[in-house]
């Protein structure tokens, strides 16, 4: 087997995955959280919430993609998954422009990670949709990977999903104790 036979289509779609989990990692930590620290910014509230939500969509992609075989019926919890995805981060588009205004816009650099970002969501749903839309007419199956029998490639994602989940109820956690803050701040109960 020559090694582009090797890339199958459900190896491009974890390839993807991994990179989008790296750059959303360096964008939601560096430039979010640390550098912008937009979850402490009442303006910020609504972005944050979408990157929120974003977060946990992809949690769940990363596991059923990584720790799934679905077919039939069971192939629409993915593609609905991709669908929502598709309407938070257009959404997040336009609210990020009201909401960085204070800050005046995105910064180059993370301009960067976010055309980096499309660029690999890109070929994740060149991918991703056909697939699991050519597994629709198949009949009805949703079987458990056995992890540790697996690709090292699908450990990895497996583990991202994992990761995403935790920092996603870190997320939530941090969000909700400086909106509550801003709450006391400004004499509201």
């Amino acid at each position: 087997m020559n090694l582009i036979e090797q890339f199958d289509q459900l190896n491009l779609i974890l390839f993807s995955l991994l990179s989008l989990g790296i750059l959303g990692f360096v964008d939601e930590y560096f430039f979010h959280h640390k550098k912008d620290q937009i979850l402490k910014r009442q303006e910020c509230f609504r972005e944050n919430i979408l990157h929120i939500i974003r977060l946990f969509t992809f949690s769940l992609i990363f596991f059923f993609v990584s720790a799934t075989n679905l077919e039939g019926l069971f192939c629409f919890i993915p593609l609905g998954l991709i669908a929502l995805d598709l309407v938070v981060s257009i959404l997040d588009i336009f609210e990020e422009k009201k909401s960085r205004a204070k800050m005046g816009g995105l910064s180059t650099a993370e301009y960067f990670i976010h055309m980096s970002l499309s660029f690999h969501l890109g070929i994740l749903y060149f991918n991703y949709i056909p697939y699991f839309l050519k597994k629709i007419s198949l009949s009805n199956e949703f079987v458990a990977v056995n992890i540790v029998q697996t690709s090292n490639l699908r450990i990895i994602v497996f583990s991202f999903s994992l990761f995403s989940l935790l920092y996603f109820f870190y997320q939530l956690r941090q969000l909700f104790h400086f909106k509550k803050l801003k709450h006391y701040a400004f004499g509201h109960k």
